[in-house]
């Protein structure tokens, strides 16, 4: 029952996506609020309007979504695909060292 709820489609894709929106959402934020700041200075956050609050979050929740997209499938995916690689014979290493050093025992 609760498999079902959680097996969500858009539930999945934030969860491939949740280290890069941890590392970037501060970023985004920070770089939207300064452009905003910069060219709209009469839209800024700070004013107290709900709406407009509501409105900048969305905005920098899509666009960290799209960023951390983006570098999931083009910088962490590579390096996902390595660590099969390397961590394969490192754990095959250990378990004949473990091995070799149980028959000398």
């Amino acid at each position: 029952m609760i498999t079902g709820r959680v097996n969500r489609p858009v539930l999945q894709f934030f969860g491939e996506i949740s280290y890069g929106v941890c590392l970037l959402h501060m970023l985004v934020f920070d770089v939207e609020d300064q452009l905003l700041t910069r060219f709209f200075p009469n839209l800024t956050v700070r004013s107290g309007n709900f709406a407009l609050m509501v409105l900048f979050f969305v905005f920098a929740l899509v666009v960290t979504a799209a960023i951390a997209s983006l570098s999931r499938w083009y910088l962490e995916e590579p390096f996902l695909r390595l660590k099969g690689r390397f961590g394969r014979h490192k754990s095959q290493a250990f378990a004949q060292a473990e091995l070799t050093c149980s028959k000398t025992a």
